[in-house]
């Protein structure tokens, strides 16, 4: 894991571009340098993304609207071809910036103490 690092630190300090949307992108609690670099390759570098809801989907961490003719009152879903390496990153910074101590503990903490009803 170190010798990855070491590659992309050598790869983020080569362009001064690359570098600037890595320091962002660490800068989110939770994000590492991995996930930093999977998600500027996706969007290669944030160009070829013109919402952050188009990337949601294209990771699966956003759900859409399950519609049919038979599936009336049906509950959202994430689709089955989704970027499943993405969708597992970003369930792990997630995790990650729940377990750190300050805004986003916060507000997970707010919100899984409301009440809400959830689709079986």
């Amino acid at each position: 894991m170190a010798a990855i690092e070491a590659k992309l630190d050598a790869l983020f300090s080569k362009d001064a571009e690359l570098s600037r949307l890595h320091g962002l992108m660490t800068s989110v609690g939770g994000v590492g340098k991995c996930i930093a670099a999977q998600v500027i390759v996706d969007t290669d570098g944030f160009k070829n993304i013109k919402e952050g809801k188009g990337y949601a989907y294209y990771s699966g961490v956003a759900p859409f609207e399950h519609s049919s003719v038979s599936s009336v009152g049906s509950c959202s879903r994430v689709s089955h071809q989704a970027n499943k390496g993405s969708k597992i990153l970003f369930h792990l910074a997630a995790i990650g910036a729940i377990c750190m101590a300050g805004k986003l503990k916060t507000y997970h903490q707010r919100k899984v103490a409301q009440v809400s009803t959830r689709c079986r």
